[in-house]
């Protein structure tokens, strides 16, 4: 536990110092970085997306506006950073406060075998930790804790190309399985 209030705090400085400071990106990889780290390396750059939710009834899918969603190397090429807006920031909203603006830090324990990984949204109001496997072909996330809804959510990074990707939200009360899709992303590479 102390271990993982731990990673929550580190991640918390690394995001609000990139966010905030001057970008200096690295360019590449660290050389000395997990090869697991290559799994992202698709997902590098800028994407514009489309979301879906499940309607609240169950009956279908909502289309939701237009996002913007944009990874990073970060940590002197040991990590990967991202950044989310949603509806994407060209989009005028009327209340900007309705404006869904996040950030991940992912990070490759090798000793485990798997990623950590630590989501912030603007307010501070949400905080998640995930750990992950990926295998090159999709990246698995499982949240560490249930959502203010009482479900655990485990989303997925899939198709991915030098063009798009694909993701998905699921839920489940029950972190081992029982898992149903509640949101999509579909997304296509800016240029």
């Amino acid at each position: 536990m102390l271990r993982a209030y731990i990673v929550s705090i580190f991640a918390v400085f690394c995001t609000i110092n990139t966010v905030f400071a001057v970008p200096n990106e690295p360019i590449s990889f660290h050389p000395a970085a997990p090869p697991e780290l290559q799994h992202f390396a698709p997902l590098l750059g800028s994407w514009r997306i489309t979301e879906e939710t499940l309607k609240t009834d169950g009956s279908g899918w909502l289309e939701r506006p237009n996002a913007d969603w944009h990874f990073y190397l970060a940590m002197n090429g040991w990590a990967i950073r991202d950044e989310y807006f949603s509806p994407a920031l060209d989009i005028a909203i009327g209340d900007e406060k309705n404006r869904t603006i996040g950030s991940n830090l992912r990070v490759f324990d090798s000793s485990k075998g798997q990623w950590h990984m630590t989501w912030l949204n603007k307010s501070g109001s949400v905080s998640n930790m995930f750990t992950a496997l990926s295998d090159g072909q999709q990246i698995v996330m499982l949240s560490a804790q249930a959502n203010a809804s009482g479900y655990y959510n485990r989303i997925t990074f899939f198709a991915m190309t030098a063009e798009s990707f694909e993701w998905k939200l699921e839920w489940s009360k029950d972190p081992q399985g029982g898992w149903f899709e509640v949101g999509r992303i579909h997304a296509k590479r800016q240029e």
